[in-house]
């Protein structure tokens, strides 16, 4: 019985100490949270940059919704992202770049090592939820 416990213990224990909501993040990623219109928590992950010498930007992300929210759009799930970093430290990310329709758009502002913005699924239709985001480096 004294064995079962240990290994018990021992199995909560790891479970605790690791990310249960996106796993490890990447080296140099920034730890992503949206919320909705009302500054509710829905959505918590990671994302990725590669900043160049051009404005052009690319990356990775890895999101996880957070409860039982609906329509927060596909900024759930992983994949590859695009955008662009303008000169006034202003950046504009696509999350689905390859989809006109479908796509979860993020415009903030970069300072330091955080980016805060707006985050809107964009589909034919138009703007379809929207809500705050920030990114902060890990």
């Amino acid at each position: 019985m004294k064995i079962f416990m240990s290994v018990f213990i021992a199995f909560i224990l790891l479970a605790s100490c690791s990310d249960n909501i996106t796993g490890s993040f990447p080296e140099g990623s920034y730890s992503y949270t949206g919320y909705d219109d009302q500054g509710n928590l829905i959505a918590r992950g990671w994302i990725t940059i590669a900043y160049s010498d051009s404005p052009s930007v690319q990356g990775e992300w890895d999101i996880k919704k957070i409860g039982t929210v609906k329509n927060i759009g596909p900024q759930v799930g992983s994949g590859k992202l695009t955008g662009e970093l303008f000169e006034s430290d202003s950046i504009w990310i696509e999350l689905n770049p390859q989809f006109r329709d479908n796509n979860l758009q993020l415009t903030g502002f970069c300072k330091r090592d955080k980016i805060t913005g707006k985050w809107q699924w964009i589909t034919f239709a138009g703007v379809s939820n929207k809500g705050a985001f920030t990114a902060r480096r890990y």
